[in-house]
């Protein structure tokens, strides 16, 4: 995937991360992790931050709804 920086030129993110970022929006989608709402807007925050970084985010929401899910029965 290319995305064109109008200033700094275009930026290349690789197949096997577009593919990450996708499981990554379906999921962040599912817990309301942050408000990305397109690869593209995730592949941004995924610039700044590192993919890795907001995979921990998503797993971080995911746990923490299913420990109040344990602890609320």
């Amino acid at each position: 995937m290319k995305i064109d920086m109008k200033k700094d030129g275009t930026v290349i993110v690789p197949e096997e991360d577009i593919k990450r970022l996708k499981i990554l929006l379906k999921e962040a989608r599912q817990v309301g992790a942050f408000a990305a709402d397109s690869v593209l807007a995730l592949a941004a925050m995924a610039l700044n931050k590192g993919i890795g970084e907001l995979e921990s985010e998503v797993n971080r929401k995911k746990l923490a709804a299913k420990y109040e899910e344990i602890t609320s029965e």
